[in-house]
């Protein structure tokens, strides 16, 4: 029997040994589970309720079990405004027999701009939660280094075609300020990024380049493979080396694409340290105040589950993941 509950009611996240558990894996920072009704929230910052379907969710808890390495407690969506016309509207659809809750993010229209952000400023989900101005708090302990970050995401896109600027359709996005440079330029804003490309139609990961010879490039790994308007999982791995970073559909590691994380020369480490970091979902964030989000580049997709690992994974925790995906979703 499929995972997936009826009505959208969540998986028992308290079975922590189960082989095919996200917990049983290690180094879960971010688990964020639009299908589980118990941790998705609507109203207003300080009043907040259970969200029903049709609600827009003000915000989701951070399920993750890395304590202080998480990143942030939860996220929330952008602005103090509660209102039906914005994004992330709470909807139900059914998987092969079985109903799922999920996170609908039709941003076809100009009220639709509110993405989901967490970063240690005051009321923005940070481990500790710090004041308004972000001075203190802390977002997360985690220290994140560009060869071990392992992402996988379940969506069902909207459209097949990008619709946004020339910068793609964000999806999601990590930034960190890195010791030594200016707060005004990379990798201050979003050190790893992950798009719907506007050239391909297709699924786009950008990841930091921090070598000796290409300091603060960029590697931009396509998955060369046209948006559907299909559920879909979605596993991007981080590894040093040649095809060192993989990105593929549905856990064929075929179907997708692989290329280096460093462009040339020794790959010198670098580490974000998260403390003063933030996360975005449904767009991006160009800083921990959550400035410069692009008003016409929100991703066009329902979510369903994205899970962060800071570690890179073998095998045998691959399979663990894509297994409870697969069962879950009914995905093969």
């Amino acid at each position: 029997m499929s995972l997936g509950s009826p009505l959208g009611l969540h998986f028992d996240s308290s079975v922590s040994t189960h082989v095919d558990h996200p917990y049983s894996v290690d180094k879960l920072i971010g688990w964020w589970d639009f299908t589980d009704s118990s941790v998705v929230f609507t109203g207003d910052i300080g009043s907040l309720s259970a969200a029903s379907v049709g609600d827009p969710i003000k915000q989701i808890t951070n399920k993750a079990n890395s304590d202080a390495d998480n990143l942030g407690k939860f996220l929330r969506t952008f602005g103090s405004g509660n209102t039906a016309n914005g994004s992330n509207l709470y909807g139900l659809t059914s998987i092969n027999g079985n109903a799922f809750r999920f996170c609908s993010r039709d941003d076809n229209s100009s009220t639709n701009d509110l993405p989901f952000v967490a970063s240690r400023v005051d009321g923005f989900g940070g481990v500790v939660n710090g004041n308004a101005l972000g001075t203190s708090g802390t977002f997360s302990t985690s220290v994140i280094n560009n060869h071990d970050l392992s992402v996988f995401f379940v969506i069902d896109s909207l459209y097949t075609n990008v619709i946004g600027n020339s910068q793609g359709d964000h999806f999601m996005g990590i930034g960190a300020k890195l010791s030594g440079f200016s707060d005004d330029g990379p990798p201050y804003e979003p050190g790893f990024r992950l798009t719907a490309n506007i050239s391909g139609d297709d699924w786009q990961w950008r990841s930091p380049s921090l070598d000796s010879s290409s300091l603060l490039e960029v590697t931009n790994l396509d998955s060369n493979i046209q948006l559907t308007t299909n559920v879909e999982a979605w596993s991007i791995i981080n590894s040093s080396g040649t095809n060192g970073v993989k990105m593929y559909r549905n856990f064929d590691t075929s179907d997708g694409a692989s290329t280096t994380i460093t462009n040339s020369g020794t790959d010198d480490g670098t580490n974000f340290q998260m403390d003063d970091g933030w996360f975005s979902l449904g767009g991006y964030a160009l800083n921990k105040f959550h400035n410069g989000v692009f008003d016409d580049s929100f991703v066009n997709v329902k979510i369903f589950e994205v899970l962060i690992y800071n570690k890179a994974l073998t095998d045998y925790e691959k399979s663990i993941i894509e297994n409870y995906i697969g069962s879950k979703y009914n995905i093969n």
